[in-house]
């Protein structure tokens, strides 16, 4: 099985948009057909994205209160692969609070860390690990929105 990270953009677009490519991922991951690693010190950083104003709105629209992000939180802490949390030993992204990304994907063995934010992307390839968007890594599985 394939194993992935996801950037916090990827899971709140997959979350906010029912059709995209970051939603067809979840939908992968949430089924078992791909494996996705992350660390506490990550899902605390997608619990607070979860409630910046724009996200917070846009998901209310849909129906969510506060109580479904922390359950989103739980539910997405228990079907990651959780790494020990261990601290970027070197600098790799533009933004050091993405260094974490690169730590984490090491040391789980990841392949993929799926991003939709640039300054991560323009990374490519660190360790053997791929920098991909979520489109990319779709089109790279032979995955169609359509499918």
């Amino acid at each position: 099985m394939k194993i992935i990270l996801l950037d916090t953009n990827v899971v709140i677009s997959g979350l906010l948009n029912p059709h995209g490519a970051s939603c067809k991922i979840l939908e992968l991951v949430m089924n078992g057909k791909l494996q996705t690693v992350s660390s506490r010190h990550l899902i605390d950083e997608l619990r607070r994205a979860l409630e910046y104003e724009r996200v917070a709105g846009l998901l209310a629209r849909r129906g969510w209160i506060e109580a479904d992000f922390d359950e989103f939180c739980y539910l997405y802490n228990r079907i990651c692969k959780l790494t020990s949390d261990t601290p970027p030993s070197e600098k790799i992204c533009l933004d050091p609070d993405d260094d974490w990304l690169f730590s984490c994907a090491e040391e789980a063995g990841a392949e993929n860390i799926i991003s939709g934010d640039k300054k991560v992307n323009d990374v490519k390839e660190h360790k053997g690990i791929r920098i991909v968007t979520p489109k990319d890594f779709l089109d790279a599985l032979g995955y169609s929105l359509t499918k």
